[in-house]
């Protein structure tokens, strides 16, 4: 199995897990006598979701800046950085450092036309 197919089962779960801790919330709400919403319940599905939050967070960093083993595949170089060449599309610009030393696949943020920046390294590109 790939590393991103194991991510994407990781975003499932997750998703399912947080699923079922809003329909608990919300079914404890419906059954409450007096239709007050306890604050207890509140603090508890509020750290529930940031966890979940934070999960899904860090799973779309791996995603976005690491390469996978599907993505060094397909990742090809034109000067001055790699893009990953799909089917029916390209994406990118990555960083060509990060690839190079690094073996990571850091997307490039355009700063301005013609301009790219790498959040991980900080080296900017011009086109």
């Amino acid at each position: 199995m790939s590393n991103t197919n194991r991510l994407f089962i990781q975003i499932a779960e997750s998703v399912r897990e947080l699923s079922q801790t809003v329909s608990l919330f919300e079914e404890s709400l419906r059954s409450s006598r007096d239709h007050t919403i306890r604050h207890h319940d509140i603090l508890i599905l509020g750290k529930e979701l940031r966890e979940a939050g934070d999960m899904l967070a860090a799973i779309d960093l791996e995603v976005h800046q690491h390469c996978t083993d599907d993505t060094c595949e397909v990742l090809q170089y034109e000067k001055p950085y790699y893009w990953r060449v799909l089917e029916a599309d390209i994406e990118g610009p990555y960083c060509q450092h990060c690839y190079d030393e690094l073996k990571k696949c850091a997307l490039l943020l355009e700063r301005e036309e013609s301009e790219w920046y790498c959040e991980q390294c900080g080296q900017t590109f011009h086109a």
